[in-house]
């Protein structure tokens, strides 16, 4: 069987949320031997169709760069509707739209292809796919409203552009054969916001941990709360949408303080104003080092402070496994998985600042608290789908859609 899976950039190099679940998807299919599988995507002019396999051979077709903005190319078209065929593709995913025309949905299914789409942005609402204006835009629906913000965000787009686009997504959507939720909450925005006859083509599956990276004897012998400082971790790339200017702004609440040290776990995108005594920053890790640092640093609660909804969030799963609970802004898949869980705190992200320094102090205080919330993390570290959970629920998909075709 042959699988297509279509994403916005060469998933090469230092992987974010999307790629990082494509190589863990990738790999457990390969190793079931049901897969020939190939990766599809746009780098440095030119468009690429990658065999996953010890070889990774590479065709590369000549064709345009696709803005943002545009929805359509013929060219682009093209080239994806030969690959398709002349590849003789069973399946297509797409993973990631970005940099590449909304209507190669259009092409999948007219190549008589199955199609499959995962949700793991924003960019079927918005080409501003992180919807900060500078603040969350809560799915702004008045498209006048978004034509103005565009255009003001320097989007090279016509009059009309916004509703024209939002309406050809949702002729597109029941093109798809299913369209994949990695949460609860993505699921549910999914039918809110486009179709609610979609419900039938969706399907939750979450995004697996690799649990085999987990030391549990440094699970086990983490320690308890200690009578020195609170050691508070930020997890995750510093970025705006991810929360830099809510850390940074919390730093400062607790300058000169001796009791909280906070430690800064992440690739710094972003520069903070000015150096803090009480802040170690680490900087970028692998994910099979993460363990290490956090029980390293006797890190005991970590913020996780994202301006956006999170579609799923590998980092809470992370902690979680650690044993380590979290204090979160009550926005989309962290809202619904910390609540789930009961593993933290959850904080309203209007005037988030004051309600975390009003939590790290209430914890300085009554730090019993962390005993109880570390229990609810390790039982839901259970329910924390592994990788080869995850795999195992997109081969059943997968290969529900094709008897389904053959019926």
């Amino acid at each position: 069987m042959k699988l297509l899976y279509v994403l916005h950039q060469d998933p090469n190099g230092y992987p974010a949320g999307i790629e990082q679940h494509l190589f863990d998807l990738v790999n457990g299919l390969s190793a079931s031997n049901k897969y020939e599988i190939s990766l599809f995507f746009p780098r440095n002019g030119k468009y690429i169709l990658r065999e996953v396999d010890a070889g990774k051979k590479e065709i590369e077709f000549k064709g345009p760069h696709v803005p943002l903005e545009v929805i359509k190319n013929e060219i682009v078209e093209e080239i994806f509707n030969d690959i398709l065929v002349n590849e003789k593709i069973d399946i297509v995913h797409f993973q990631s739209m970005r940099n590449l025309p909304l209507s190669l949905i259009e092409v999948a299914e007219k190549s008589k292809a199955i199609s499959v789409m995962t949700i793991h942005e924003y960019f079927l609402w918005c080409v501003h796919f992180i919807l900060l204006v500078p603040n969350f835009c809560y799915f702004e629906s008045d498209a006048e409203k978004c034509q103005a913000c565009l255009t003001g965000l320097n989007y090279k787009i016509k009059d009309g552009f916004v509703e024209y686009r939002r309406k050809y997504v949702k002729e597109l959507l029941p093109k798809l054969d299913a369209i994949v939720a990695p949460s609860h909450y993505v699921r549910d925005l999914m039918l809110e916001l486009f179709d609610m006859a979609l419900e039938q083509k969706i399907v939750t599956i979450e995004n697996g941990s690799n649990k085999r990276l987990f030391n549990q004897d440094l699970i086990q012998n983490k320690s308890e709360s200690s009578a020195g400082p609170l050691n508070i971790g930020f997890v995750g790339n510093f970025l705006n949408h991810k929360g830099s200017k809510v850390f940074g702004d919390l730093l400062k609440e607790f300058e000169g303080r001796s009791d909280v040290k906070f430690f800064l776990f992440g690739n710094m995108y972003e520069k903070l104003e000015k150096h803090y005594d009480h802040l170690t920053i680490i900087g970028g890790y692998q994910r099979d080092q993460l363990q290490r640092l956090l029980y390293d640093y006797a890190i005991e609660l970590v913020l996780l402070l994202s301006t956006v909804p999170e579609t799923f969030s590998f980092t809470l799963s992370e902690v979680l496994l650690n044993k380590i609970p979290v204090i979160s802004l009550d926005l989309g898949s962290l809202r619904e998985r910390v609540s789930r869980y009961k593993v933290g705190f959850l904080v309203p992200h209007e005037d988030p600042v004051a309600h975390i320094k009003m939590r790290i102090e209430f914890i300085l205080h009554n730090k019993t608290i962390l005993s109880s919330f570390r229990e609810n993390c390790k039982k839901a570290a259970k329910e924390v789908p592994d990788i080869l959970d995850m795999v195992k629920a997109y081969d059943i998909l997968y290969q529900d859609l094709l008897s389904r075709l053959c019926s």
